[in-house]
């Protein structure tokens, strides 16, 4: 347990509390500041002496060493950095102003994107950050990376709290800023700008302030926000870009003049709204001061609306309608979306047959549709999609669309019983490929995936036949419980590095041959008789309840084998196994689900 406020430790008592120091070691000072200002171990001859002076005064602190290197990274005149100094010199006491120094040099708007960050962005998805400062200042991705290059913000990848089996790789990047440097973004606006406000205490500081209403650009506030006096007089917010509301299933009984947050947007335009984010809203229509132009990203995730207006949408780039039980349409023909990218549709349930709606999104990239039991067809698609996820969506007969997909790197089909075929010539960008209980599914055709790294079959009854040979970029293939599969083509697959069979039980022979990159083969398969031509390269070998395999070819080659695992196959004798085998470290009964649970990427 950590925290700046030793108070907070001493209030649970513990047996222990130890001060962190900063670096106390110079060299790990040094090196932590010379590889964010250099990229490299030593700093240039000219740069040398006053990088010391520099590393002295940051004073140990990691925060401090970093982003002052980050802030003075490609600048190589000797008198901006005895500048940098002389302001780090002063305000070396304060590690806010400290950090402030990095600021510097950031573009207007790079400043502005930086605020909305610690306001409002940290612990977002990063392609929603990407899309909210796209549509505020233009540029998304290019101010993402800039700060990050800056050091004020970081980018990690973590995993989703609700596990899931299938998606045990899936991972989101989402948005991280130091609690320092969030503190000094913050301070600016409570101290100079007043133009934000991320919690109720700064919404009512502001919002009272009938100077700084008109140029308030960001706001988060809970559903029963009791809106101060001088703010109902208010008819506009014309610089609001940003709206947050959490929503707070509670009536609290207030004074006369208390607005609550639905009935204050009724009356109050917000036309610059870009970004407005209600999870879980009451309403079954959009309130009308919010229903802006220029919004380009909308979160109603678990909400009680109806319909969409999408005529008063026409430039919303992400649309987020999850878990809408009463959602049964959009308001009028998609058409008008012509510029929606992302679309999440999940568990909607009274979502009446989505086809033409859905159909009539031109520009979109991502789709994930999930337990639309109206959904049957999908016929033409936008080509510029890039992620197809359907789950559950149990009367798809048909995705025809699934052969003119130019650009699609990830499509998956969880749940959709009564696809019969999937055709997949017109998809050379699939990277991805997910077919998951489709019961249904009798024929899978891949004549040429050059760039399918990832093949996952599971549950899919009636395949008789894989045939991966058009796939030389594959990476990774798991067939489970494909019941009647019969034949399985991979031969001469130059990047396959891991392969599991799990319950093909009429799968009889497995070839792998060219397959010079494989490592870790895992089979469970009932009436597998013979696995032909293990290459060299391969490291970790476990076979299990395979009670009719007798031939397992090339044993005698596996050198680099480091692991091996062989239970309940009578016919293999562990006597007749090579001695280099019988040396190896045997795996741990549950190695392949210690594996299986790593990410692959």
């Amino acid at each position: 347990m950590s925290s700046r406020d030793r108070r907070v430790l001493e209030s649970v008592q513990p047996k222990y509390i130890f001060q962190i120091k900063g670096l106390n070691n110079r060299e790990h000072s040094e090196r932590l500041f010379y590889w964010h200002a250099f990229l490299k171990a030593e700093p240039p001859a000219h740069l040398s002496e006053v990088s010391r002076r520099i590393i002295d005064a940051c004073q140990g602190l990691p925060l401090s060493l970093k982003v002052m290197g980050a802030h003075l990274h490609g600048y190589n005149d000797e008198s901006y950095w005895d500048e940098s100094l002389r302001r780090l010199r002063q305000n070396v006491t304060d590690i806010v102003n400290v950090l402030k120094i990095s600021l510097n040099g950031l573009e207007a708007n790079e400043m502005e994107a930086f605020l909305d960050i610690c306001c409002f962005l940290i612990g977002e998805e990063e392609e929603t950050a990407c899309s909210v400062l796209e549509g505020c200042y233009g540029l998304g991705r290019t101010y993402l990376e800039a700060l990050k290059n800056r050091c004020l913000i970081t980018i990690a990848e973590h995993r989703s709290l609700d596990y899931d089996f299938y998606e045990r790789r899936k991972r989101s990047r989402v948005i991280e800023v130091h609690d320092q440097i969030r503190d000094m973004g913050r301070r600016i606006i409570r101290e100079e700008r007043r133009d934000r406000a991320w919690d109720e205490e700064t919404a009512e500081d502001i919002l009272k302030d009938e100077m700084a209403l008109p140029k308030i650009r960001g706001l988060s506030i809970s559903s029963d926000f009791s809106f101060p006096k001088e703010a109902t007089k208010c008819k506009s917010l014309p610089q609001l870009k940003i709206l947050v509301v959490k929503q707070v299933d509670r009536c609290v009984e207030g004074i006369w003049e208390t607005f609550r947050a639905k009935k204050f947007l009724e009356k109050v335009r917000c036309e610059e709204l870009r970004w407005l984010k209600w999870r879980r809203a009451p309403f079954r229509d959009v309130p009308l001061g919010i229903c802006s132009k220029s919004l380009r990203v909308l979160d109603l995730a678990e909400s009680a609306i109806k319909r969409l207006p999408t005529v008063s949408l026409t430039n919303l780039q992400s649309l987020d309608m999850s878990n809408c039980y009463f959602l049964k349409g959009f308001g009028s023909s998609t058409e008008k979306l012509k510029h929606l990218r992302y679309l999440n549709l999940n568990d909607s349930h009274n979502l009446k047959c989505p086809t033409k709606e859905i159909e009539g999104l031109r520009s979109l990239e991502l789709l994930t549709v999930r337990n639309c039991k109206s959904l049957r067809t999908l016929s033409s698609l936008a080509t510029t999609l890039r992620t197809l996820h359907l789950s559950e969506c149990e009367s798809l007969e048909s995705l025809e669309a699934s052969s003119s997909l130019p650009h699609l790197r990830d499509l998956t089909l969880r749940g959709c019983d009564k696809i019969k075929a999937l055709y997949c010539k017109g998809c050379q960008s699939l990277e991805r490929l997910q077919l998951i209980r489709c019961y249904e599914l009798e024929s899978l055709e891949m004549p040429s995936l050059p760039n399918l790294r990832h093949l996952n079959l599971d549950g899919c009854h009636k395949l008789k036949e894989v045939d991966c040979g058009g796939c030389q970029s594959l990476q990774h293939l798991e067939l489970f419980w494909c019941h009647r599969l019969e034949s399985l083509e991979m031969h001469s697959l130059p990047n396959l590095r891991h392969v599991t069979l799990h319950g093909c039980d009429k799968l009889k022979e497995l070839d792998c041959g060219g397959l010079p990159s494989l490592q870790t083969i895992y089979v469970k398969c009932q009436s597998l008789k013979r696995i032909s031509f293990l290459p060299r390269s391969l490291q970790r070998l476990g076979l299990k309840g395979c009670d009719n395999l007798r031939f397992v070819d090339g044993l005698d080659t596996l050198t680099n084998l480091r692991g091996v695992r062989i239970e309940r196959c009578p016919s293999i004798a562990e006597e007749s196994l090579p001695e280099h085998i019988k040396r190896l470290p045997r795996l741990p009964t549950n190695w392949f689900w210690k594996y299986y649970s790593i990410d692959l990427e």
